[in-house]
């Protein structure tokens, strides 16, 4: 097998319904929020917490170049 199709399915969480395929629509929910959360309430900031659930929900997020400009975005994010 190829690169492509090299990883575990083990490590997605499987969620209520018990399948892999409902992690990235929990993702997409945690994006949400942390699209929503700072435009609703004027004292929240994006933290890396945040930016990494709506950057988690992007297409190629994890490719090796991508992945590694995102982080460089996210440094100067407060964690939390």
């Amino acid at each position: 097998m190829g690169p492509v199709f090299d990883f575990p399915s083990s490590v997605l969480a499987s969620g209520v319904w018990g399948n892999p395929t409902w992690d990235p629509m929990q993702g997409v929910q945690r994006g949400l929020e942390g699209i929503v959360a700072p435009l609703v309430n004027s004292d929240h900031e994006v933290s890396q917490h945040d930016y990494r659930a709506i950057t988690s929900t992007l297409m190629f997020q994890n490719a090796f170049g991508i992945r590694n400009a995102l982080s460089a975005l996210r440094v100067d994010l407060p964690r939390y």
